[in-house]
């Protein structure tokens, strides 16, 4: 007998603000690893993919975004549960917004940094700098519809 996994959504986002090429990284709180990282988290129930990637990079690093697409999905089964990541790409409403400096549960800050500012940072993972590489070789930027 076959029992489907229970399956934990994650929304990122990659987010650019062309005014002065940087990339948009949140520092996290020492409990979730510390270090720089994409903005994101947990979907909530009854809640899209698309929704929590704005909403979290509002409370993670106090801007407003517009999605523009999606870069990748990953999958990653583990034994009786899974989790599923989607990686957005998006650019601020308002390029002229600061980002949040007061630290909370959410994270410590967030900055606009140039991707070799953040090559020099402490990271909480790779997926930032491999996303912005990943951009910068011309790779696409996929619908946010199918």
């Amino acid at each position: 007998m076959r029992f489907a996994a229970q399956t934990y959504g994650f929304a990122m986002v990659v987010c650019y603000r062309s005014e002065d090429n940087t990339w948009l990284a949140v520092k996290e709180v020492a409990v979730k690893g510390g270090g720089y990282w994409l903005p994101g988290g947990g979907v909530d129930i009854g809640e899209s993919f698309e929704e929590a990637a704005v909403r979290e990079t509002k409370e993670e690093a106090g801007i407003d975004v517009r999605l523009h697409g999606v870069l990748g999905v990953q999958h990653s089964p583990r034994n009786e549960m899974a989790r599923m990541h989607v990686f957005f790409f998006g650019r601020p409403l308002d390029p002229k917004q600061n980002p949040k400096s007061t630290p909370d549960a959410e994270s410590e800050c967030a900055k606009w940094l140039t991707f070799d500012e953040l090559r020099k940072l402490p990271a909480r993972g790779d997926e930032l700098l491999t996303w912005i590489r990943y951009l910068k070789e011309g790779h696409p930027v996929r619908p946010l519809t199918v």
